[in-house]
């Protein structure tokens, strides 16, 4: 790549506009201070590099997806599917959160996507492939997505401009590819109804506690 397609970038920009409605189970939703702290730092090196070129999220959008359940509707869900929905997965999230104890993502530096896309990335540890393996299972969930775990933290606004600045901003953000950002220490999932794909709006939530009950 010499820069960013502008169409592509305006596309992304567009579709996180959008509405969109669906069900997703996230890891322990809002993050731990410390790990936001390590995100802080990847902010302000991004922020740096690229300038008001990209659009950086709050704290209150980041989140790691542990597996999306129902995948993004232009409209909401009816009242009564949603309700069938909620009910049919949540007691079947619950027993399978019950065989897990804790869970730990290790987050390590930063990458940038071909789409524009502002990433932390995570480590896919054991336990975390058990877990998308298990909730997989389940009937009607979507298929699941063979993607590396991530944070996503904002989203580039247009193209570099010309070689030599994206040149200097990819090496800019190269050295920041390795940086320890912290662990995400799961003691807790939350089953998610958004109304938008950066989970700036959360309709219904539930913690789903992980370890066996007493």
């Amino acid at each position: 790549m010499a820069d960013f397609d502008a169409a592509a970038l305006a596309y992304e920009r567009t579709r996180n506009a959008r509405p969109a409605y669906g069900l997703t189970l996230v890891a322990d939703y809002p993050l731990a201070d410390d790990v936001l702290a390590g995100i802080d730092r990847l902010r302000r090196a991004c922020r740096q590099a690229l300038g008001d070129g990209v659009e950086l999220y709050t704290d209150d959008y980041l989140h790691l997806t542990v597996y999306s359940l129902l995948r993004s509707r232009t409209v909401p869900l009816p009242d009564e599917e949603l309700s069938t929905i909620w009910s049919h997965w949540l007691p079947r999230l619950e027993g399978i959160a019950a065989e897990f104890s804790s869970l730990r993502v290790p987050l390590q530096g930063l990458s940038l996507a071909r789409n524009g896309a502002l990433l932390v990335c995570g480590l896919a540890t054991d336990g975390l492939r058990r877990l998308q393996r298990r909730v997989s299972q389940l009937p009607g969930v979507a298929a699941r997505r063979r993607i590396p775990p991530h944070i996503t933290l904002g989203q580039l606004n247009r193209p570099c401009g010309t070689a030599a600045a994206f040149d200097e901003a990819m090496a800019a953000l190269r050295a920041h590819a390795a940086d320890p950002v912290g662990t995400l220490c799961v003691t807790r999932l939350r089953l998610l109804y958004y109304g938008s794909r950066l989970l700036d709006q959360v309709l219904r939530s539930v913690v789903i506690p992980l370890g066996r009950k007493a």
